[in-house]
């Protein structure tokens, strides 16, 4: 498989996930709701609020400690970096950062623990448990990002091989668009097991990354998958790629790269463009450890506000 990694490994981050043929376009509402993903899978998915907006990318909420009510996200280690006493918002509360992130080995992983600004105040949202192995090759994952729109070129129609001219000569798909940044999900298959990144020249902190690759199938081609087949773009760097395994979701893959940048995410369906996602059971471990308890999901009653929204008690369940 040819690999080309994308420029800074999308620090030009990634963003709302691309999704190909008549569910896809610009402006288009179809993939964006919860609603929508649990209809297109048949079942309730628990975790589609759990990605988040972390610094000028995407974030995953994993859960909170009990002890301490500190919670904890989950992002890509070539996102810009946050501080100690940043914040954050999760469902329109905000949160400080406690301390400095969290680079897990020499992979593209990093962790950030946050507190309510003012209470013990926890996320009212599932716990996302790590796949502990690799899904396997042909495996369906859920993906779910936040970042820019991306606009179909010079589109005559959704299931069109629309043309643009790049740098590189004429291409098809879809370019980088300014319309905002929104959360948006898309589904697609692992195409490789996971494999080392192992480059000598990047002499950094992911040199050792280890990832697996997801293709980006041209609508009509044998590949393609569904309506809802997604790939990467501009700001879903540390997003989440979900995959069911014996009845329960896991966190399989954090967004990590995508195999073009800068023309479309599927130029040639003959090449192997797509996304590129850590892997996270290579590093559950190391995540369990900084992490250091087992991270549990929302109160069954974070707050009881009676009367003008007044607070007057919690329980946790």
């Amino acid at each position: 498989m040819r690999i080309v990694l994308a420029v800074a490994l999308l620090a030009s981050p990634a963003s709302a996930i691309i999704v190909a043929g008549a569910n896809g376009g610009p402006g288009n509402a179809n993939n964006t709701t919860g609603a929508q993903l649990d209809a297109a899978l048949g079942q309730a998915f628990p975790f589609y609020d759990n990605v988040i907006r972390y610094s000028d990318s995407s974030g995953i909420y994993l859960g909170y400690d009990s002890g301490t009510n500190d919670i904890w996200v989950l992002s890509a280690k070539h996102v810009t970096a946050t501080t100690a006493g940043s914040s954050l918002t999760i469902q329109g509360q905000t949160y400080i950062q406690q301390g400095a992130q969290i680079g897990i080995s020499q992979s593209d992983l990093k962790l950030i623990r946050y507190h309510h600004e003012t209470t013990d105040l926890v996320p009212s949202l599932a716990a996302v448990p790590l796949a502990s192995t690799a899904p396997t090759i042909s495996t369906e994952v859920v993906m779910i990002g936040w970042g820019l729109q991306r606009e179909e070129a010079a589109a005559t129609g959704p299931m069109d091989n629309d043309s643009i001219t790049v740098a590189e000569g004429n291409g098809m798909g879809y370019t980088w668009g300014d319309g905002g940044r929104f959360l948006r999900w898309g589904t697609n298959h692992v195409d490789t097991a996971p494999q080392v990144y192992e480059n000598p020249s990047d002499m950094d902190a992911i040199q050792d990354n280890v990832y697996w690759f997801s293709d980006f199938d041209m609508p009509g081609t044998s590949e393609w998958t569904s309506s809802n087949e997604g790939s990467l773009t501009l700001y879903d760097s540390g997003s989440g790629a979900f995959f069911e395994d014996g009845g329960e979701w896991l966190l399989g893959g954090v967004a990590w790269s995508v195999s073009t940048i800068g023309t479309s995410a599927f130029t040639d369906p003959s090449d192997e463009q797509g996304s590129f996602y850590t892997d996270v059971a290579s590093f559950a471990s190391d995540l369990n450890d900084e992490i250091g308890v087992v991270l549990v999901p929302e109160p069954g009653v974070t707050w009881l506000l009676l009367l003008g929204g007044i607070l007057v008690g919690r329980r946790r369940r």
